[in-house]
């Protein structure tokens, strides 16, 4: 027991000492009482710190989206105008790269939404309806797309009748246009980006190749978590939840994905499905 001890002198009339008292306070409980509003006081200001940090990130992951659409939003909307007023004014090749330009940001625009959409089913726990999925088919479906922007070249390596695998044919789409766009994004225009598909023992791999900067080792660690970005990827435009989509969809799909160095330089972004056993 904690204590304290205390003692006085007990005197007669005359002064002189006949005896002391002796008081003892126990401590015990003082103390415990003190911590514990020590810690409710710690836990308070902890909580405060972390209401603080997470309104701060929400405002800036708002101002990030606000931005983002409003860009694309502001480019579909004035090309549209332009092709609307004065059609006879443009020639035909300016007319061919305002509806290009028109289509590149629907598409950008569309792929925003969709992975917002997407990490609000998964803060919602929603499950995937799992079937049979012929990857090259969706691959080929989204180069297609990316072959009509024009902006890079696009070499597909895809190896043999490879057979379906494993998952949702929605969800596989947004993770080879996510990874796509990545590549797309940090890679030099008009360079060559490589698309895989590979068997492996029991799953078949994807892969996207591109010829960029690369991701630095003390990134590598962070790079599929929300809203993460790197001081590279600052003068890029981005929200950061790409990455992070692709890896909640493989995982939900019983499936992986990761990041190699490319020999060379550049990123190799890959995922791996199980084949669909029938």
């Amino acid at each position: 027991m904690d204590s304290t001890r205390r003692w006085t002198a007990n005197r007669d009339i005359d002064r002189s000492v006949r005896g002391r008292l002796v008081q003892i306070a126990d401590m015990t409980r003082q103390k415990v009482w003190e911590e514990e509003q020590e810690r409710l006081l710690k836990d308070d200001r902890e909580k405060a710190y972390e209401r603080k940090a997470a309104s701060a990130a929400k405002e800036d992951f708002l101002a990030m989206v606000s931005h983002e659409l409003r860009t694309r939003l502001t480019i579909i909307l004035g090309n549209s105008q332009v092709l609307m007023r004065n059609p006879d004014l443009l020639s035909s090749g300016e007319r061919r790269q305002v509806s290009a330009d028109i289509h590149r940001e629907s598409i950008r625009l569309s792929n925003i939404v969709e992975n917002l959409l997407l990490m609000a089913r998964f803060d919602n726990g929603q499950l995937l309806d799992i079937e049979p999925v012929i990857l090259r088919r969706i691959a080929s479906r989204v180069l297609a797309d990316a072959a009509r922007l024009g902006t890079h070249r696009y070499e597909t390596h895809f190896r043999g009748e490879v057979e379906s695998v494993s998952g949702n044919p929605t969800c596989i789409e947004q993770v080879i246009r996510n990874l796509l766009s990545n590549a797309e994004k940090y890679s030099p225009a008009n360079s060559a980006i490589d698309l895989y598909i590979e068997e492996a023992d029991k799953d078949v791999v994807f892969t996207v190749a591109d010829r960029g900067p690369g991701v630095n080792d003390s990134d590598r660690d962070q790079i599929f978590e929300a809203f993460y970005r790197s001081a590279e990827a600052e003068t890029t435009a981005g929200l950061g939840v790409g990455l992070t989509v692709c890896k909640r969809l493989m995982d939900a799909m019983g499936g992986r994905l990761w990041y190699e160095s490319r020999e060379g330089g550049g990123s190799r972004f890959s995922f791996s499905l199980p084949k669909y056993a029938t």
